[in-house]
């Protein structure tokens, strides 16, 4: 069974985007209505968050996994086969109504192939396409996208660099504008840049392009340089990360000192190489048995996992399969492949706690803790790239709930709030 917490009909407000609340039952549906309340809620069964988007000349609605890990933005067409499954391995979850492009009076379909496949080997296959997408009454024009004939999971927004696309090995041009560059290209903002906050339990979740909602996060955010491959350019948003620590009560175990992170938006949880998540076992009295991690059940619940970037460190609990006796319990954590080249993707356990800023032209992210505030100071980032660090939450209205004010809002600023979707079961 799935549970939807969905955005609906986006509020225009001094050139930004409001999507309003509401829940549903199922996962892709046409809706009407809107909801003023913004309070996603989370849970820690899987979770998707995603944003309703219109395409093509008749506005035909999606909702699309928000996902910084990738890089392409695709949907289904109306007659695509669909191999995705929800929890229960029975039924299918994809959308109930693909893309009609043919019907589209504005699409233009283009002999470019499109085929990715993601981390958890779900793959998609169709062709690359321009069309008008929707934001509300946001228009962007003629913006490069893939419809797909089939697909193993639901569609996607990516919006991480280019040079992850799926077309720059197919295409005869290396890399194409995707969804923040053509935002940029199109004046609605200065800057490839955006910040997100997943929501928990006590906060809403957004995604600003182009801005940054200083009432959002605690401290100062903090600066890290993007990772660079073999040719010295970037192709996925991975930082240092310091340490990983499991903290029980009584002492601390610490490895994997200095390794690459990717943090990912479209993982549910955080993904391990399989030399940290066998360091992660043998530290919980467990070890490795047929490439499954097992740990002692009793000493995991007591346990913490920490990850610590530079002076910045975010906790959660170590997350276990069900089953098994308290002496032995598997880890619910993948493992990644070896040859992606990164140590560990970082999850919604983990980015649920974090404020985070991409800047996609200096290839820095910046991240803090969420603040909790209900208010808004957005400031808009200027082709520059300068910005302030500093927070403006108020200490003593982080847990108020209720609507803040909106400053510093300008027209060169879009404002995604996010949907989020429960999954019950595995």
């Amino acid at each position: 069974m799935k549970l939807l917490y969905t955005f609906l009909i986006p509020a225009v407000l001094g050139g930004s985007l409001q999507f309003d609340l509401k829940r549903s039952a199922n996962f892709l549906q046409k809706r009407s209505g809107a909801n003023l309340e913004l309070s996603p809620k989370y849970s820690e069964n899987e979770s998707e968050f995603v944003v309703e988007l219109g395409f093509g000349s008749e506005k035909q609605k999606f909702e699309l996994v928000v996902d910084t890990g990738s890089s392409d933005l695709w949907i289904p067409s109306s007659n695509a086969t669909c191999n995705a499954k929800s929890s229960d391995d029975d039924v299918e979850s994809c959308s109930s109504s693909g893309f009609d492009w043919e019907n589209s009076k504005t699409f233009k379909k283009s002999s470019e192939i499109f085929s990715t496949e993601y981390g958890d080997n779900d793959t998609v296959e169709g062709f690359f396409g321009n069309d008008t997408v929707w934001v509300g009454d946001v228009e962007i024009k003629d913006i490069m996208f893939a419809v797909a004939d089939e697909a193993d999971t639901n569609p996607v927004l990516g919006i991480g660099l280019p040079k992850l696309e799926s077309g720059y090995q197919n295409s005869s041009e290396p890399t194409y504008p995707n969804f923040p560059q053509k935002l940029k290209t199109d004046g609605i903002i200065d800057r490839i840049l955006y910040s997100i906050m997943l929501g928990n339990s006590s906060s809403e979740s957004s995604l600003l392009f182009g801005a940054i909602d200083h009432a959002k996060y605690n401290d100062d955010l903090v600066t890290f340089s993007v990772l660079t491959s073999n040719d010295g350019e970037s192709d996925r948003m991975a930082i240092n990360l310091d340490s990983i620590e499991v903290k029980d009560e009584k002492e601390s175990t610490y490895f994997g000192e200095m390794t690459s992170a990717v943090l990912d938006t479209g993982s549910s949880l955080s993904v391990f190489s399989a030399d940290i998540l066998k360091q992660i076992a043998e530290s919980l009295g467990g070890k490795v048995e047929d490439d499954t991690y097992y740990v002692n059940g009793d000493s995991a619940e007591k346990s913490k996992l920490r990850f610590k970037f530079k002076d910045l460190e975010f906790e959660t609990d170590i997350q276990l399969k069900d089953g098994g006796s308290s002496d032995k319990r598997e880890l619910k954590y993948d493992v990644l492949p070896d040859n992606l080249g990164i140590d560990v993707i970082i999850g919604q356990d983990v980015l649920t706690q974090a404020y985070a800023v991409f800047d996609l032209e200096s290839n820095e992210i910046s991240l803090a803790k969420q603040s909790g505030s209900s208010d808004t100071d957005i400031e808009t980032v200027g082709s520059d790239g300068d910005f302030s660090k500093s927070s403006t939450a108020k200490t003593d209205d982080s847990k108020k709930s209720g609507a803040g004010p909106l400053n510093k809002v300008s027209i060169s600023m879009l404002i995604f709030s996010l949907l989020f979707t429960v999954r019950f079961g595995f």
